[in-house]
C-alpha cells in the first residue's frame, strides 16, 4: 500500500501527497495550484510585510507559495472549514517552522453570516469542490462531453463560520493586501461579509475564482458577479496564463469554464 510522500513541485511548493491524490497529473505537470497566471501575478503583487488572506485554502497549494514572499515581516491567514483538508494544511505548514510563526490557521468557512454553516464535502479525492452549496461537477471533460452524470456531494459537515469584518476586528487586521478566494460559486457571500472592509478602503486587491459549474448551482451568473464586484469600487482582469490581466469588459471576452480574476480598486490605474 503506498503511504503519503513528501513532493515539491517546480514552483518550490512542497505538500504531502496522499495516495488518493490524482498523483499521475502531479507528476505530469509538477505543480500543485492549477493556475500558472495567479502564481505569476503574485509574483508582481507580494512583497516582505503584506497581509494575505486564502479563504479556501484546501491543502495549502496558494498559502505555501504567497507565504515565503510576505514572510517573516508579513502574516497570512488560512480559511479552511473541512476537517479532513484542514488536518493536511495543518501538517504541510507546520513541516516549515518559519513560515509556520507567520501562516494563521482558521478551520472554519468564510461567508456572508457568522455562526454555523454545512459545508457539501465531495470526498478526499475532490476536496477542491467542496462548498457550502452543493453542485454536480464532472471529473473531466470527457464526462461532460459523453454526458454522464456529474458527481454530487458524497457528505455534509457542520462547520463553524465567520465574516471576514468580524474576523479582522477580532484579530485587529487593519489592512488585506491580497484577498484570495476559491469557495467553489460562493464568492460574493466572502465578499458580502467583507462590505466594511472594502467600503473602508482595507482591502487592496481581491483574486477570486469563478467556476461555472459551481456557480451555476447558486442560481448566479459571472456577469452577475462581475457585476457586484464592480459595484464595490473595482476593477475586473481576467487574469491570463502570463499572469497579465484582460477588462473582462472587453470585447471578444467570453467567460472560460473555470478562471482566476483579478480585482483591485477603480482609484488604482494598476493593481501593482
Amino acid at each position: 500500500m503506498r503511504k503519503p510522500f513528501w513532493f515539491t513541485d517546480r514552483h518550490g511548493v512542497t505538500l504531502l501527497a496522499h495516495p488518493e491524490d490524482d498523483l499521475d497529473l502531479l507528476f505530469t505537470y509538477r505543480h500543485f495550484f492549477d493556475d500558472e497566471g495567479t502564481l505569476r501575478l503574485c509574483d508582481r503583487l507580494l512583497r516582505p510585510g503584506m497581509t494575505v488572506f486564502d479563504v479556501g485554502s484546501n491543502y495549502g497549494q496558494f498559502a505555501l507559495y504567497a507565504a515565503p514572499r510576505i514572510c517573516p515581516s508579513g502574516q497570512l491567514h488560512a480559511f479552511e472549514p473541512s476537517s479532513y483538508s484542514f488536518g493536511r494544511l495543518s501538517r504541510n505548514v507546520s513541516r516549515d517552522p518559519l513560515l509556520a510563526t507567520c501562516v494563521s490557521l482558521n478551520r472554519c468557512a468564510v461567508t456572508d453570516q457568522p455562526g454555523t454553516a454545512q459545508l457539501h464535502d465531495y470526498g478526499p479525492e475532490h476536496s477542491g469542490w467542496n462548498s457550502l452549496h452543493p453542485h454536480g461537477m464532472w471529473e473531466s471533460m470527457a464526462s461532460r462531453e459523453q454526458q454522464r452524470p456529474p458527481l454530487q456531494p458524497t457528505t455534509v459537515e457542520n462547520v463553524p463560520a465567520v465574516t471576514l469584518d468580524r474576523y479582522c476586528d477580532e484579530k485587529g487586521v487593519g489592512r488585506i493586501d491580497l484577498l484570495k478566494i476559491d469557495v467553489e460559486g460562493l464568492e460574493l457571500a466572502v465578499l458580502e461579509g467583507a462590505n466594511g472592509l472594502i467600503q473602508g478602503g482595507r482591502v487592496a486587491a481581491v483574486v477570486f475564482e469563478i467556476s461555472l459549474d459551481a456557480l451555476a448551482g447558486t442560481g448566479h451568473t459571472p456577469e452577475i458577479v462581475f457585476q457586484r464586484v464592480s459595484a464595490l469600487g473595482y476593477r475586473i482582469g481576467h487574469i491570463t496564463p502570463e499572469g497579465l490581466t484582460r477588462d473582462v469588459g472587453r470585447s471578444g471576452f467570453q467567460v472560460p469554464l473555470v478562471g482566476n480574476y483579478l480585482a483591485w480598486p477603480t482609484r488604482c490605474a494598476s493593481p501593482c
